[in-house]
């Protein structure tokens, strides 16, 4: 018996409707969906479900045995350089934490004729055309860590059948368009923190020379109190 996905509904980037399939996990109740392009033929289960195993899914005869990647075992385990990015975060941008490009850059695999589908399925779903490149968000890498295949199947299917990815697109240009970010975050932060202790010292300046003209009138009335009492002990 073919397997049946929960239907979904979601809005394109042409703001047209943009079915798709959601998998729900029968243990944790985690779910990940794949979407349908606008006006394409619709997607057959068993694609479907070939781009969730590509995730790590396992996908069973119901859907109550489907379990997600982390209950199946097969998350993706973040790498040293996901680790000391996340220190900033996802937006902590979140600090963003984004994974070293290059990172399904090894030797890839000959790919299959359903690997191709599945690769071709999922830029359908978030390559706009020539002039726009991908939808907000996308760009190979995403793409690749998505299907969990490697960048180098996602940049053949685009080369050959979509367009090229724009420059600003690159997960390098990204990666520093993010630092950059961070970077005049920091000093914005660091501009309001000189800001606040230029007002603190100037509260505290204030507040010093009132005390050291307290200090002085005490010290005159000191004075008088000692005059006056010299002169009542000389008198005697």
């Amino acid at each position: 018996m073919e397997r049946r996905f929960f239907p979904l509904e979601t809005v394109g980037h042409n703001g047209a409707p943009a079915p798709g399939q959601v998998i729900r996990c029968g243990k944790c109740d985690a779910t990940d969906h794949v979407n349908q392009a606008h006006g394409r033929r619709p997607l057959p289960p068993e694609a479907a479900a070939n781009m969730f195993r590509h995730r790590g899914w396992f996908v069973g005869k119901t859907d109550r045995k489907d379990r997600c990647p982390a209950c199946n075992g097969t998350a993706k385990k973040p790498t040293t350089e996901e680790i000391s990015m996340g220190l900033h975060n996802e937006n902590t941008v979140v600090e963003l934490k984004a994974p070293k490009p290059g990172a399904s850059e090894a030797p890839p695999r000959e790919m299959t004729r359903e690997d191709r589908r599945i690769v071709f399925v999922k830029l359908e779903e978030v390559y706009v055309d020539e002039a726009t490149g991908y939808t907000a968000g996308w760009n190979d890498t995403a793409v690749a860590r998505d299907l969990n295949c490697p960048r180098a199947w996602v940049e053949v299917i685009r080369e050959e059948n979509f367009g090229p990815q724009k420059a600003e697109q690159s997960a390098e240009v990204i990666e520093l368009r993010e630092r950059i970010a961070a970077f005049e975050h920091e000093q914005t932060q660091l501009v309001l923190g000189a800001a606040r202790l230029k007002t603190e010292a100037e509260k505290l300046a204030a507040q010093a020379a009132d005390m050291v003209g307290q200090s002085r009138r005490h010290s005159e009335l000191v004075k008088g109190v000692q005059d006056a009492l010299a002169k009542m002990v000389g008198g005697r």
